[in-house]
């Protein structure tokens, strides 16, 4: 992809829209880190410098995490074995029952959030369009509104979302797109997501702003905080 990175699990890069032609599945890296943590209550746009490394509210990455990802996925190369991971299945060998391929990266424009979540819906539309599943490595949590909206626009039925978050990420502020506020922006300007429809599992610490929680009850989400999910097991 650039530098030392390779693909993800050494899969065949596919370059274009075309490249994705018979593909099952690609992936897509989206490394946007949408908001800077400058105080407990105060958050600044990707334009505002960072806290030094360091800091209490060094909490900063996202952006580098599809890169990180890929270095990692090495260990789990195609090269190696085809996609035979014992721990998973004794007996599955992945890759000889589907395809897939790295589509590279969205081209992120720090300075333009906006643009950046219509290159990054197109980017994973061209996955959808092939007839492929498309995995996208993030980023924060922005990133959901221009996946989920990129397979909405595609479909004319409703979807049902799972989020496996410590966070509610419910706080409704039209017009913004953060990494807090995706879910209520995709149901409002969608209309193809019913909050009854979604489960958020996992929620914990003190980053949960409490009308955020008023709201996602209030519309009927699903929330199972992370002592419900130990007490009754993840299954």
């Amino acid at each position: 992809l650039h530098g030392d990175v390779p693909t993800f699990m050494e899969l065949p890069l596919a370059r274009r829209p075309e490249d994705l032609a018979g593909v099952d599945a690609a992936i897509v890296g989206f490394g946007y880190e949408g908001i800077t943590i400058t105080s407990p209550s105060q958050s600044a746009p990707p334009t505002v410098s960072r806290p030094q490394p360091g800091s209490v509210y060094w909490r900063m990455g996202a952006d580098f995490a599809p890169d990180s990802i890929r270095r990692h996925s090495l260990f789990y190369s195609v090269h190696h074995n085809r996609g035979y991971y014992p721990e998973i299945d004794p007996d599955l060998v992945l890759f000889d029952h589907l395809t897939a391929v790295d589509y590279g990266n969205v081209a992120v424009v720090v300075e333009d959030t906006v643009e950046t979540m219509r290159r990054a819906s197109q980017k994973v539309g061209d996955i959808v369009d092939a007839g492929a599943f498309p995995i996208v490595l993030g980023g924060d949590h922005t990133i959901p509104y221009a996946a989920v909206r990129a397979i909405v626009e595609r479909r004319e039925s409703r979807i049902g979302l799972i989020s496996f978050d410590a966070h509610l990420d419910f706080s409704y502020t039209p017009d913004e797109y953060w990494a807090s506020n995706q879910w209520p922006q995709l149901i409002e300007e969608t209309g193809k997501i019913h909050p009854a429809n979604m489960v958020e599992i996992g929620i914990r610490s003190n980053r949960n702003a409490l009308q955020e929680r008023q709201l996602a009850e209030e519309l009927g989400v699903r929330i199972y905080a992370i002592d419900e999910v130990k007490e009754r097991g993840i299954r």
